[in-house]
């Protein structure tokens, strides 16, 4: 991407054993995109790994962070595009935060995981675009 800035978010987890990259949202040409990815991530070189779908996001988003916390991801801020057919598109913030509930138990990609986006039960004060995370080690945060 010449000149550009990354519109999407990435992760890796921990499911069943195994590393995944995860990518949410972003941009394609002028389509604000929801769906998310996963890629297994092998030691070994003879494996191809294969990307795959888990669910979309509640909301198109870009410009937005991803993190893993607890046992779910958590897709913080961003911002997102709405067509008024007068004016055109809007940007507009997203103060909401949406979590996916990782099953180490079993894959992600396993059939049987039907779970969705859901809305945090708390949103961002103040929406904020183009964001970063950082990983702070659970003795500060009182977290085991």
């Amino acid at each position: 991407m010449r000149g550009g800035r990354v519109a999407h978010a990435c992760a890796v987890t921990e499911v069943g054993g195994s590393h995944v990259l995860v990518v949410s949202g972003g941009q394609n040409g002028g389509e604000f995109l929801s769906s998310v990815q996963a890629l297994p991530l092998h030691d070994d070189p003879n494996i191809r790994a294969q990307w795959f779908a888990l669910p979309d996001l509640l909301q198109p988003r870009r410009n937005h962070i991803m993190t893993v916390l607890a046992g779910s991801l958590f897709i913080i801020g961003g911002d997102t595009a709405i067509y008024e057919p007068i004016v055109g598109f809007l940007y507009q913030l997203v103060p909401e935060i949406e979590t996916l509930k990782i099953h180490s138990d079993r894959g992600l990609n396993e059939p049987e995981n039907k779970d969705s986006w859901v809305l945090a039960s708390e949103s961002l004060l103040t929406p904020r675009t183009v964001m970063s995370s950082s990983l702070i080690k659970s003795k500060f945060c009182g977290v085991k």
